[in-house]
């Protein structure tokens, strides 16, 4: 898994964090701003709140990333 997402900068993040907050309810919305759309940070924080092995938190967070992608395409 790559420490960061190519297509999520930091101000894009910030626009998303709606959607991560649907998908990760526990997380807070400091985190999620923390974590900058990091792919890397936003598993440790998944792992770490779920109680998720690191290969479950970073599957959930590539198929997150994949998604708003999608969502991104006209």
């Amino acid at each position: 898994m790559s420490a960061a997402h190519p297509n999520l900068l930091n101000s894009a993040w910030s626009q998303r964090i709606a959607h991560a907050k649907a998908v990760w309810r526990e997380l807070t919305r400091d985190e999620l701003l923390w974590s900058g759309g990091d792919a890397l940070r936003l598993a440790n924080l998944v792992r770490e709140r779920y109680g998720l092995s690191r290969r479950d938190a970073e599957q959930q967070v590539k198929s997150f990333l994949q998604d708003l992608d999608a969502s991104d395409v006209h």
